[in-house]
């Protein structure tokens, strides 16, 4: 829409006043959202019927929105968790999800640039509402990029461990790296409704 492509380069822009980014962003994300984005609408005396109007969903193709990341070691062999991925990833509306799989350590290291968080154990603990305001403020800060590290099955190298990256941890319970991979696909959609106001999170 005319409105996204002038939003984008200002999310992308270093120079931009912070103010006018964050406006810039929550009319991205408002205006590839099917439904109303809550609390939006107040900001810079915008009306509700413009944060209504029907946007055709972004894929993570277009690369034309909000884009989240998540970077794992090996490809999901399981067809069941491909499914589910899959699943989730068709349902996202507010942001474009791309999942990549790199071959080794060296390789994730290497992707793990811009605004990235990183999954380990020692990191911190959020609730889901807690984890959506988290993950759009970081999408925020990273100009609409942001990037999840999820390591190996033997954990992450210590580049990224005792690296600068926030840390993130799902539980204080021991998941395969393929199991957190699908548990935060499924954060990642239930933030991504939380922002929207939909009825999907209940608590």
């Amino acid at each position: 829409s005319v409105q996204s492509k002038m939003a984008i380069p200002l999310l992308q822009s270093g120079s931009a006043p912070p103010s006018l980014r964050r406006l810039s962003f929550l009319c991205v994300v408002a205006l590839l959202s099917p439904r109303p984005v809550a609390g939006w609408c107040q900001l810079g005396g915008l009306q509700p019927k413009i944060a209504t109007q029907a946007i055709v969903p972004c894929r993570a193709s277009c690369n034309c929105g909000p884009t989240v990341r998540v970077v794992s070691v090996g490809k999901t062999k399981e067809r069941w968790l491909q499914d589910a991925l899959a699943e989730y990833m068709k349902r996202l509306s507010v942001v474009a999800l791309e999942c990549n799989w790199v071959r080794d350590d060296a390789a994730l290291v290497d992707s793990a640039r811009g605004r990235c968080i990183v999954l380990d154990e020692r990191g911190e603990l959020y609730t889901s509402k807690e984890f959506s305001r988290m993950m759009f403020d970081a999408l925020e800060d990273g100009g609409s990029r942001l990037t999840f590290i999820i390591g190996a099955a033997d954990g992450l190298p210590d580049e990224l461990r005792n690296g600068p990256h926030q840390l993130l941890s799902l539980s204080r319970m021991t998941f395969t790296h393929q199991m957190a991979r699908l548990l935060l696909v499924e954060q990642i959609y239930r933030a991504c409704e939380i922002q929207r106001g939909s009825k999907y999170h209940r608590e």
